[in-house]
């Protein structure tokens, strides 16, 4: 899991019980993690507590429970899964081809650093 703290730029307060989240940030209720009033340090949403709930439409967070009110800076921590990405893309394709053109010598042999030579069918590329 991947946390992310917003920073001062990355939200606004629209009302009471209203945020809205910057429109770049791409997230969910799945994301919401917690929620605080960072002067007073109360908590106004945590993702495991039922008292301290939330909705999301598009980008912008609405408190449930309306006695919360919404007046100082907030600390709001998302959390996002972390995205692995094995595919090669076109560009790094383009640059692993031409590092491997570069070490190929006479189109057969590749040469080690101790002045052996190595046949390129000897070397065992792992995909």
């Amino acid at each position: 899991m991947i946390k992310k703290l917003l920073t001062d730029e990355e939200y606004t307060i629209t009302s009471t019980n209203t945020i809205a989240i910057d429109p770049s940030i791409k997230v969910k209720h799945k994301n919401l993690s917690l929620i605080t009033q960072t002067l007073s340090n109360n908590i106004v949403f945590n993702f495991a507590c039922e008292d301290l709930r939330a909705t999301l439409s598009g980008n912008v967070i609405t408190l449930v429970d309306e006695t919360i009110i919404l007046g100082e800076e907030l600390s709001i921590i998302l959390s996002f899964e972390e995205v692995k990405d094995n595919k090669v893309t076109e560009a790094n394709s383009h640059l692993l081809k031409e590092i491997l053109t570069q070490l190929k010598i006479n189109n057969e042999y590749l040469s080690d650093i101790t002045g052996n030579t190595v046949r390129e069918s000897d070397v065992e590329i792992n995909k």
